[in-house]
């Protein structure tokens, strides 16, 4: 009952979207859940009870990507970029441009199939979602954006900007999100018809 209730949202939800990736992934400093209450016919002992179970181990190591949730559900694609692009506009945490770049240079070896990850999900259509992308377009809109530098700062917390490194993650981050982007908005205002 409870599982299909809860869900991982948030910082752990990139490397349990690309469990292959080359590059590990930071992991998170906190567990955000998602928890939809659907309590019918006063079952909440039960339903606690259930949720209670699941949360009872559920992490096994994974490589190269870190970790893996083995019992409870997480966010989609789709899910993981709303919840990351609403972030990036109501907060100052780099680890939100960080998570997103991530899951961009490690979801797929090109843009086109990182974005084709996206469009195949039913959520892709949703209108909120265009939102969600024009939030995201304005966090990556130059190297020097929050959700570049971002990515940059986490990767490299004892750099700065102007540094070799800092400044290649930097432009890694900003070159993969814009391209993904790019290949999202089309299809936004077509309804995903060319998917």
């Amino acid at each position: 009952m409870g599982a299909k209730h809860l869900i991982v949202v948030g910082g752990l939800v990139p490397p349990l979207l690309a469990p292959d990736a080359a590059d590990a992934h930071q992991g998170s400093a906190d567990i955000d859940l998602c928890l939809s209450v659907a309590i019918v016919h006063g079952a909440t002992r039960e339903y606690c009870r259930s949720i209670e179970e699941h949360l009872d181990p559920w992490f096994e190591l994974m490589s190269p990507s870190g970790f893996r949730l083995t019992r409870i559900r997480h966010a989609g694609p789709v899910g993981f970029l709303a919840a990351k692009a609403d972030a990036l506009d109501g907060r100052d945490d780099p680890k939100d441009g960080y998570d997103v770049a991530w899951w961009c240079l490690n979801a797929a070896a090109r843009p086109m199939d990182v974005a084709e990850l996206v469009l195949t999900r039913p959520a892709f259509a949703h209108p909120l979602f265009q939102e969600s992308v024009a939030l995201l377009q304005r966090a990556f809109r130059a190297p020097d954006y929050p959700g570049p530098d971002g990515y940059a700062r986490e990767l490299h917390p004892h750099l700065e900007a102007g540094d070799e490194l800092y400044e290649l993650a930097r432009n890694a981050a900003y070159a993969s999100v814009a391209a993904v982007i790019e290949l999202l908005v089309p299809r936004l205002w077509d309804g995903g018809a060319a998917r």
